[in-house]
């Protein structure tokens, strides 16, 4: 599989990440429910967008949904897609954060992606 144009080396000089795909998803019912999908890809230039996209999080309100990661992978320099199975997941809420004028309720569920590292291109989804 050949790779995107973007993602062979065209950015600007200096980007330390470029987005190959952003992309939101929101669905709401007749009956109230909610639902939105992310899709990230992004494409790691070195050992700062390493650093700086080595977890994927959306937040969300407890009590009133959840977040799943259906889709983590990462596509190597060589075009080789390899699905993320044994990433690590993290709930996170605002309990212990002074100074914030973040709810306790709205909580953070993220997921560590291993493997990473410059020239990849790092793909998530979420919802």
């Amino acid at each position: 599989m050949a790779r995107p144009a973007i993602a062979q080396g065209l950015a600007a000089a200096g980007d330390f990440v470029t987005f190959d795909r952003l992309r939101y998803r929101d669905r709401i019912e007749a009956d109230g429910r909610w639902e939105r999908s992310q899709e990230v890809g992004v494409l790691l230039r070195d050992g700062a967008a390493v650093a700086q996209f080595g977890q994927a999080g959306m937040p969300y309100v407890d009590g009133y949904g959840d977040v799943l990661f259906d889709d983590v992978a990462i596509e190597k320099a060589d075009g080789r897609r390899i699905q993320v199975t044994n990433g690590l997941v993290e709930d996170v809420n605002s309990f212990g954060i002074r100074g914030s004028s973040v709810a306790a309720d709205v909580r953070l569920k993220k997921r560590t992606i291993p493997g990473l590292e410059p020239g990849i291109i790092s793909r998530t989804a979420s919802c």
